[in-house]
Order: C-alpha cells, then structure tokens, then sequence
C-alpha cells in the first residue's frame, strides 16, 4: 500500500513537545507551576540514592535537565502510575546541573499531567492537545490507529503499531499522526500558539537551557533551537521501532515541514533542513560556527570522573595532542575522543559512535563528563 499524506507514522521523540505543550496549557490555567517540588503533585514517587524527588521540578524534567537516568523500552506492561510508583531511580547527578537528554523525564511529566488532570494521558493529550490543534488522526494509543498506517523497518524486521506498547513511555514517544497532522500543529506554533498556546508558552518552549551540543545548541521544553544558514529554527526530531522522523519551523519564516519514513536507515534531519534550503531565503555566504578548538586547549578535560551510578571510573588523558577517554571499571581499553563541537566529543567502539559532552560548574572549570547513561563527575578540583 502506497505512502500517503494520511498515513500515519510512530514519531518517537517528537512526541515529548506534545507532553510538553500540555504542561504549559496547565501552566497558563494555574493548575502547575513548573519550578515547584514535583512532589507537590506526586508526592507519592521516591528516588534512591543521595538525593530525594523534592528536589526535582516539572521544568528540570521538560528541560531535560532532572538528571534522570534514560530509559528505552520497546514494549512493556506498565502504565505510568504503576511505573512511578514502584521505580525508584537514582539521580546522575544533582539536579540543574547539566543538561542530558532522557525519556525518563518526559514520562516523568506525563505522570505529573495525569495526577493533575485526573485522566489517562492518551485521554488528556487528545482532549487537550491532538483535537484542538486539529490532529483528528493522531492518537498516542497503538490501538486506536486507524487507517493507512506506516510498518516499521530496521535490519530486516518488521513493526506494525500496534504490535508495540511500552504505556509509561508513551509520553515521550508514542505519538502515532499523519504528516497532515504535524502540519497543522506546526501552523498553531506558527501563529503564535494559535488555538493551543499562549505566545509566552511558545517561547518558553522554544528556548531554556544549554544543550553543549554542536548542532544543537539549545533545548527548551520538548523542542531544540538553532540557527541553520543564518535562520533560527525550532524542532525535535524522532527515531525508534523503524520509523525516523522531523519536524521543525521558522518562527521568523512561515516555514514548517514535518517528515516521517518507516525506515531506520533513512536521515530525516537532511532532508528537512534541504527543504530549508530550498523554499527559504537562506544566507549563501552564511558561515558555519567553527566548532573546532587548538589540541594544545584540551588540556583542561584531563582529569579522572566518577560515576557512581553507572560506569565508575572514567579517565581522560591527553598525549601529543590526542584526547583519549578509558573507563577503568569497565573494558579498561584506552579509546581515542575526536571533537565534535565546541565541548563534545565522541569515541569508536563495535562499529558505533559513543557522543561525550564536558561541562562546567559555577566557576567555569570543567566539571562534569556527560552521556545519556551516565555523568562522571571531575575528581580532584
């Protein structure tokens, strides 16, 4: 069956700005405020570890900033109150301090959203989000896909929608929608908000914290911003279960495109910001930040991080030039660490790609090693 403007696609991490927007909607009714205790709403979840949930907030979790260790299930039993009730995960590190990328914040809020309204998450999005943005066929439940819809495609497996389910971490990717659907949300965040949002929600969804990442340089509540060819940009984009996807605007442009293909070696991010190209006046003598720092500089990553939650000890060293990272509690095996962005890196390992990030504390030394798993704190300093 061929692919249609209907068909409806999985969207994965799309769908976190989507429990964002329901938070802000909350935030502009004074149902939520996103800096108290997130134990104001759920008092009942608990964390392990040195640090207790009082010290966490809805912003933290939408920033993603909560310090939450990341987790990824394709399928699972558990609903979000079953879920945030039994697990009790220990922080990376104290909240606030760096920015790291986890699904386990966007489930997090979802649960919030749930406690505060009173209904199921997929009930509350489609009431508060999906119907009045006027995504009539987008629904975050894998049964009620209806329709044309898009099987996954990776490595020689095959992903029907509703063959997968993981409810505690719908909230943060489990939108199923039509590219016509993300379209149309795209027209309300161009207008302002439109029939969804507040323009201050808008804006504060576009724009709150650092990310150190090289493309992607900043992160607000579910979507990132940057500059591509000299025009700003907003969007987030999505991967998992065969299925990639984006979708991005230019605020300042009139400019929105949403992708979606049922396949996991297909790059969405490319193709949309070629259409960018193409249908925007984009700068040709714009130049790219140079993200490239003198060797003889990487002096100050040097030094040995712990990670008392995940990996341990974690050693960076530098010889004639050439940064090198060795997890001395795992395979011991020094790897080398070529510059991604201004402060990032990444190392080789089975054929893969491992992304590293170095961040500062308050007086501006580097402090902290960050990944998605794990955040080694600078020993030493």
């Amino acid at each position: 069956m061929p692919v249609t403007a209907d068909t409806a696609f999985r969207w994965n991490s799309v769908s976190k700005m989507h429990t964002a927007i329901a938070a802000m909607q909350l935030v502009e009714e004074g149902a939520l405020d996103l800096h108290e205790p997130i134990t104001t709403y759920v008092p009942q979840i608990k964390l392990s570890g040195e640090h207790d949930a009082s010290e966490l907030t809805l912003h933290q979790c939408l920033a993603h900033t909560a310090a939450l260790p990341d987790l990824w299930y394709s399928e699972c039993t558990s609903d979000l109150d079953d879920w945030w009730t039994g697990w009790e995960p220990e922080l990376l590190v104290e909240p606030d301090v760096v920015f790291n990328y986890s699904s386990s914040n966007t489930s997090l809020a979802g649960y919030v959203l749930e406690e505060v309204v009173g209904k199921p998450y997929v009930d509350l999005m489609a009431q508060q989000v999906l119907e009045p943005a006027g995504m009539e066929g987008a629904t975050f439940s894998p049964e009620a896909v209806q329709g044309s819809y898009a099987i996954g495609y990776s490595n020689g497996e095959y992903f029907a929608p509703n063959l997968y389910d993981c409810p505690f971490l719908r909230p943060a990717g489990w939108l199923h929608a039509s590219v016509v659907d993300l379209a149309y949300l795209a027209e309300q965040f161009l207008d302002d908000g439109g029939a969804i949002l507040t323009a201050d929600s808008v804006a504060a969804m576009a724009d709150q914290v650092d990310t150190r990442h090289a493309l992607r340089p900043r992160h607000g509540y579910g979507q990132f911003n940057w500059v591509h060819h000299g025009v700003p940009i907003v969007g987030h984009s999505g991967s998992g279960v065969g299925q990639t996807s984006y979708w991005m605007y230019a605020p300042d442009k009139g400019f929105a495109v949403a992708l979606a293909a049922n396949s996991m070696h297909f790059d969405p991010w490319q193709v949309a910001e070629r259409a960018a190209d193409l249908f925007l006046d984009c700068s040709s003598d714009w130049d790219e930040p140079d993200l490239a720092t003198d060797p003889s500089s990487w002096g100050v990553y040097v030094g040995t991080y712990e990670d008392p939650v995940n990996v341990g000890t974690i050693e960076v060293t530098l010889d004639e030039n050439l940064l090198h990272i060795r997890f001395l509690d795992g395979s011991n095996v020094q790897r080398r660490l070529y510059q991604y962005g201004l402060d990032e890196f990444f190392f080789e390992y089975d054929d893969t790609r491992d992304r590293i990030r170095f961040f500062a504390g308050e007086e501006g030394d580097i402090r902290y090693l960050v990944n998605e798993y794990y955040v080694g704190a600078r020993q030493g300093r």
